[in-house]
This record gives structure tokens, C-alpha cells and sequence, in this order.
């Protein structure tokens, strides 16, 4: 699209549509380039005809850098009708012309004056635009002698173009507004649009092209005085400093872009050192335009201009070299490269090579035409690649999707094989858990006979036995011995059953629970001089399964008489929610650890040192529902046992 308003642009623009670009007949030119910068126009005017040049219509007039060239130009109108033309500087970038023409007013000489350029503002000029332009009106068969006075900072040529019907140049410049128009709208749409994606996509390569986008743009604006055109004015030398710095971020913003979007540095390595050389320089040029504002010298920017046709050359050979080595995207760029390079020739012509007849409409809208027609192929690449990446993408969660439906075909066809194999080793763990569970009550059974009669012999001895001190030690040692093992049979089968589930829970009196425990364990706290204080009332009735219970209590007042320091307390109260059984001693305390671990009831929190006891209290907590809380401080342990209860 953009590519097409290029083309339009250039066909609609030609200066030789109309009457104006050519040489019209009754036009002289002469050229006058000494004359110092002080002189008048009635100065000039009065020099010798052997002075002045002659020269031709549309042809590069050059005024030397800070000195004005002046110039003379004669009209007639051999025709029998008035005529309004226009004279013009088909140059867009002469800092002022003065045009001054001598009248005769009341016997005197009085010279009118009107100006025009870039640095004078729109208001002033007899014609605004871009164009030094002035209207003449001649009467039929008159004449007029006017001067024109060439002033730039830069010396940039100038060419003078008389357009005997004022019509066709306003024509003219109509075209060139709207193929102005038709460039920077397509710059503006090319800029939206692809801004907006890259907002959304942060696709890297897109970004590269904006900034390139963005860059060439301003340069072309600034190149072309649009800002004139709109009626503004422009400084020298600081317009020419930010045009050439323009220019020269952009190029460096273009060999960025191509050298990551190409991958030159695989695909054409030489074309890619080349490039990046080349990028250096256009990085000085940028540091060095400041240069400008203290000079009157425009090599700096003819060189920057060559620069970018290297570049662009440059960029053109590493395209084609990576389209051989197979870059997708590389014919996009080749043909745009090659499209902007055919479009900067005429202006590289007018540039280098001064003799040659000015066509500066040509020249410009040939480099609208090639500019456009790259920035639109750069689009159409970036655009080509993301499409790509997105089939690619498309068809990676394709391949993705179809891989997950084989993996979930495979898992459906194991399914049952799996659920059949691990319900078969379950059944086989419950069995081998099961008979770990028997063997441990066989195992009990079996031992509990042989250990009994060998407690009770040996307390039978220890009553009996002779009162020798060595044998009486043994015979006491047997005793406690076997009762240990016995008590530790006992909950080894306390154990089993628990896991095996089998308790059976009626109402007991309280009393009678506990007391058999109490019994039991008298001897052991006389022995270690601990007082064993039962407190019961006699009329309490719990719902419980005996055997466990008798076996929790067992541990917990053992352990008691273990870390007591001179009494155990056995009591019970009633409460809100039941029969609150507690042990209590006065030892020095349990650890933080132990007592957290007892708190939460979890029996895989206990520290392995602690054994099978308080493990199996917990197991009996959990398997009568009962309600086992622990407190402890430096003056004594407390365990509390909530227990369901019952009417007598």
C-alpha cells in the first residue's frame, strides 16, 4: 500500500507536468558570485555587464559557503495577454532569497523588496511553502528586470525555475502536499499499527524495526523542510545538526536491525564484520554532528549521506548472502534495500556530482518512493516472521497435544493393571501385618508361662533363700528382672491387639481399675522410697475396656515413679464431660520436645530414646477415645485422663 502511494507520489510530483520545468522562451539569466556580502541591490545592479555569467533556467546556481550570490533574471511577455507567473527556487533549502526590482516612481529609482526561505516565516512570504517563491505579472509585450539575492549558511545550490502560469506551479505544489500527505500518512499508520502489536507482543525483531521506522521518518521530515510547509521557519545551523544526527541514529538503528534479523553473524559472517564497522562510523557521525553549529562546511553531512548508501549496500550483499544460506525472511530485505538505493541515486547524483542538471522534485520524491517501499518490505518481513513463530508455535502445542493424548491413552490402558496390582499389595501387606500381629501374640503367649514361673520362683527365693548377700543380690535381680520382661511381654500383646482392633468397653468402677495397678506397683515405689497416694471415689463408673485401660495407667504411674522425687498421686474428679482421672509427681519435668509431642497425641512424634511405654499410651489414648493432655513444670508432671461416664 504504502509502496503504491510512493509510486503516485513520484508520477504526480514531476515539475515537468504543467509549464514549469523547462525553459520557457524570453527568460535570460546572468550570475554574479564576487559580489561582497555588504553590496545592494542598486550596487549590483550597476556593475558591468562583463561581470555578470550567463546562465540557464533550472540550472544549479552555487553560492559560496557565508557569501550571498546574486543573480539576474529578465522576462518578457512576447504574447498579447497579461501574465502571471511565478519564479522559484526549485531548491527547498536556501536559508533566504531576497528579491529586489528597481521602480520608477515620480522621476525617482525606489527598488521593492521581497524575501523568502527557510529561515524567514510564512506570513512574510509573497507564497508560502517550502519554495522560494515569488509571482511576477507582466503586461503583453512587456519586460521585467528583477535580483535576486542567494544567501546559505552551507552553500547549498540553488536552481531558479520560472513558471509563466502561476496556476501550474500552485498546481504543482498541491501535488507535492498531497504526496507529502499520502508518505507521512503511510508512515503514521505503519508506526501505529506496528506499535500497538509490539505493545501487546514485545516481539524483539518488531521492536528493532520501530526504531528505524521512527528514525528514517523524522529525517525525511526534517530532510524535507515539511515544517516550513506548514508555515513554521527553521534556524540554520540547527536544523541541519539535528537532521544529520537524525540520520545517523537511524542508521545505526538499521544495521541493528539487520544484522539480528538476517543472523549475519551465522549466515554471512564477513558481510556482518562489514556492517558492523560500518555502524561504528555512522555512531562517530552521530557524535560529530554537533560540529555543525561552528562550521560552514557540509562535508560531514555528505558524508553521512554516502554512509548510508554503503550502508545500505552493505546490508543488501549480507541479505542475499543469507538468503543462499537459507534466512527465511532475507528476500524482504534484499528488495528493500535494494528499492531505498534505487531511490537514493538521483539525490546521490545531485550530491556528487555538481554539473548535473538539478531535478530536486525527481530527486526527492525518488527517495520518498525507495524509503517507502523498504519500510513497507521490513514490515511485511517482521510480519512474515511472527507468522512463521506462530505456526511454529501452533504446531508445537499440536505435536504437545497429541502426545498428551497418547500418554493419557497409555495411562488408561495401565490403569487397571495398576489398580489390580496395587490392591493385590495391599492385601499382601494387610496379610503380612496381620500375621506380624499373630506372631507377636503367639509370641507373647509363649513367653508370658516360662517368665512367670521363673518370677514367681525367684520371689518365693528371695523370701526363703538362705541370707548369704551374694546369692540374696542375684535372687532379687532375677525377680525384678523377670517382672520387667513380663510387664514388656504384656504390652508387646497390648499392642498387637490394639492394632488388630479388638477392644470391648463396659462400665467399670473406676476403683476397681486402678487399684490392681496400684497394687502391682507398690513394691517398686517402696523400694525406691516414693510415696504412691490413691485418691478415688468409690461410687465412679467409667465406660472403658479394663485391659487397655490398666495398661495405660501401668506405664504412665511407672514412668511417674521413675522421675518422682518423693511422691506419686493418683486422683480422680468429676467434670463437665466426664471422669478426669490424673497422675501427678514431682519430678523435675518433662522436655519441651516430649511435651509437645505427648500434647498432640501423634505417637510418630516421640523421640525414638523413649521406647514402647509412652508410644503404647497414646495407641490406647486413640483406640478408647480417650482425652490424654500433659502439664509439666520445674515442680512436677501432670497426665489428665478424660474418661467417659456411667450411672451406677
Amino acid at each position: 500500500m504504502l509502496g503504491v502511494f510512493a509510486a503516485g507520489m513520484l508520477l504526480c510530483c514531476r515539475p515537468g507536468w504543467g509549464t514549469g520545468g523547462r525553459e520557457p522562451e524570453g527568460v535570460s539569466l546572468h550570475v554574479l558570485a564576487d559580489a561582497p556580502a555588504s553590496a545592494t541591490a542598486a550596487e549590483v545592479a550597476a556593475r558591468p555587464p562583463g561581470d555578470w555569467l550567463p546562465g540557464a533556467a533550472g540550472e544549479r546556481l552555487f553560492p559560496r559557503a557565508g557569501q550571498p550570490l546574486w543573480a539576474r533574471i529578465r522576462i518578457s511577455n512576447p504574447g498579447g495577454s497579461v501574465l502571471r507567473g511565478v519564479l522559484a527556487d526549485g531548491n527547498l533549502y536556501a536559508d533566504r532569497v531576497d528579491l529586489f526590482e528597481a521602480v520608477e516612481q515620480e522621476g525617482a529609482i525606489t527598488w521593492q523588496h521581497q524575501r523568502a526561505g527557510e529561515q524567514v516565516p510564512g506570513a512574510d512570504k509573497p507564497l508560502g511553502g517550502r519554495e522560494a517563491a515569488f509571482p511576477l505579472e507582466l503586461a503583453p509585450g512587456g519586460e521585467r528586470t528583477v535580483y535576486l539575492r542567494i544567501e546559505d549558511r552551507f552553500a547549498i545550490p540553488s536552481s531558479l525555475v520560472w513558471w509563466p502560469e502561476q496556476q501550474a506551479f500552485l498546481n504543482f505544489r498541491a501535488r507535492a502536499t498531497f504526496g507529502s500527505a499520502l508518505y507521512f500518512g503511510g508512515l503514521a499508520v505503519l508506526l501505529f499499527y506496528n506499535g500497538v502489536l509490539w505493545l501487546r507482543l514485545r516481539f524483539p525483531d518488531l521492536g528493532r524495526y520501530l526504531r528505524y521506522l521512527a528514525g528514517l521518518a523524522a529525517f525525511m521530515f526534517l530532510s524535507r523542510n515539511e515544517w516550513t510547509a506548514l508555515g513554521g521557519t527553521v534556524r540554520s545551523p540547527a536544523v541541519e545538526t539535528v537532521t544529520l544526527l537524525v540520520l545517523a541514529v537511524s542508521l545505526v538503528f538499521l544495521v541493528d536491525f539487520a544484522r539480528v534479523f538476517l543472523d549475519l553473524q551465522r549466515h554471512a559472517p564477513r558481510w556482518d564484520r562489514v556492517a558492523g564497522t560500518l555502524r561504528g562510523l555512522a555512531l562517530a557521525c552521530a557524535v560529530l554532528a554537533p560540529s555543525l553549529l561552528w562550521t560552514r562546511d557540509a562535508t560531514l553531512f555528505h558524508a553521512t549521506v554516502l554512509l548510508g548508501f554503503l550502508i545500505q549496500a552493505v546490508l543488501l550483499a549480507g541479505a542475499l548472502r543469507a538468503g543462499r544460506k537459507g534466512a527465511a525472511q532475507a528476500r524482504y530485505l534484499a528488495a528493500a534495500f535494494a528499492a531505498f538505493l534505487i531511490g537514493l541515486l538521483p539525490s546521490l547524483r545531485m550530491v556528487f556530482w555538481p554539473d548535473a542538471r538539478d531535478e530536486t522534485a525527481v530527486a526527492g520524491f525518488a527517495l520518498l518512493a525507495g524509503s517507502a517501499l523498504e519500510l513497507l518490505l521490513f514490515s511485511l518481513a517482521t510480519a512474515d516472521r511472527f507468522t512463521r513463530l506462530q505456526q511454529e508455535k501452533i504446531a508445537a502445542e499440536e505435536a504437545l497435544r497429541r502426545e498428551a493424548e497418547q500418554r493419557e491413552i497409555l495411562q488408561e490402558a495401565y490403569a487397571d493393571d495398576l489398580e489390580l496390582e496395587v490392591r493385590e499389595r495391599t492385601r499382601e501387606l494387610a496379610r503380612a501385618n496381620a500375621d506380624k500381629d499373630r506372631i507377636l501374640t503367639v509370641l507373647g503367649h509363649d513367653l508370658r508361662s516360662p517368665l512367670t514361673g521363673l518370677a514367681r520362683a525367684a520371689g518365693h527365693w528371695e523370701s526363703h533363700a538362705p541370707r548369704e548377700p551374694g546369692l540374696g543380690r542375684f535372687i532379687a535381680e532375677t525377680a525384678r528382672t523377670s517382672q520387667e520382661l513380663l510387664l514388656l511381654i504384656e504390652d508387646l500383646v497390648m499392642w498387637a491387639r490394639l492394632r488388630a482392633g479388638t477392644t470391648t468397653r463396659e462400665s467399670h468402677p473406676l476403683a476397681a481399675l486402678v487399684a490392681p495397678v496400684v497394687d502391682l506397683l507398690q513394691k517398686q515405689a517402696a523400694a525406691a522410697g516414693i510415696a504412691l497416694t490413691v485418691t478415688l471415689p468409690t461410687d465412679l463408673m467409667v465406660m472403658t475396656d479394663p485391659v487397655p485401660l490398666q495398661s495405660l495407667l501401668r506405664n504412665l504411674i511407672a514412668n511417674a515413679l521413675r522421675a518422682a522425687g518423693r511422691e506419686v498421686a493418683v486422683a480422680a474428679s468429676l467434670s463437665e464431660h466426664g471422669v478426669e482421672l490424673t497422675l501427678r509427681d514431682d519430678g523435675p519435668g518433662l522436655p519441651p520436645e516430649l511435651l509437645d509431642a505427648l500434647n498432640t497425641g501423634d505417637p510418630g512424634q516421640l523421640p525414638v530414646i523413649h521406647g514402647l511405654g509412652l508410644r503404647l499410651c497414646l495407641e490406647i489414648s486413640r483406640a478408647l477415645d480417650l482425652r490424654l493432655s500433659v502439664t509439666s513444670s520445674n515442680s512436677g508432671t501432670g497426665f489428665h485422663i478424660l474418661l467417659p461416664r456411667t450411672l451406677p
